[in-house]
């Protein structure tokens, strides 16, 4: 590194601090904002969602003399262990046809298995990705 270079790294460190925290506010303010929004428009919004009979989708209502539209998007949970005995009671054809499964493997797990065939044999189906570096001022 040339002279000067790291008096510029610590500056830059320095305003990513700043930026982070500055960051981590207009996150609180964000969350703020958007309750009061939310506090303020809910009964219009359940009231267009019932005019509309529907529980999500995108709607428009009126508060005063202007008019708003929400957007209520639909999320669909699974309860995995309900999937899973329905799963083993459908021929395997039906089941890949149907369910979406994804194995993995923890970490944690992969280090403590003992057995060195089984763990070869998982080391083929394993790709380890690295993150770009993250620098810090070292303490």
């Amino acid at each position: 590194m040339a002279f000067g270079q790291g008096a510029h790294l610590f500056e830059l460190l320095t305003e990513k601090a700043d930026a982070e925290a500055a960051v981590g506010a207009a996150r609180g303010r964000l969350a703020q904002v958007e309750k009061a929004i939310a506090q303020l428009t809910q009964p219009a919004v359940d009231a267009a969602l019932a005019r509309e009979g529907q529980p999500a989708g995108t709607v428009k209502f009126a508060i005063d003399n202007h008019i708003f539209k929400a957007v209520i998007d639909k999320r669909v949970d699974w309860d995995s262990e309900i999937l899973r005995e329905l799963a083993r009671e459908l021929p395997a054809e039906d089941a890949e046809a149907i369910f979406k499964v994804k194995l993995t493997v923890p970490e944690t797990v992969f280090k403590s298995i003992l057995n060195p065939g089984l763990k070869a044999r998982l080391t083929c189906a394993r790709t380890v990705k690295y993150s770009e570096p993250k620098i810090s001022l070292a303490d």
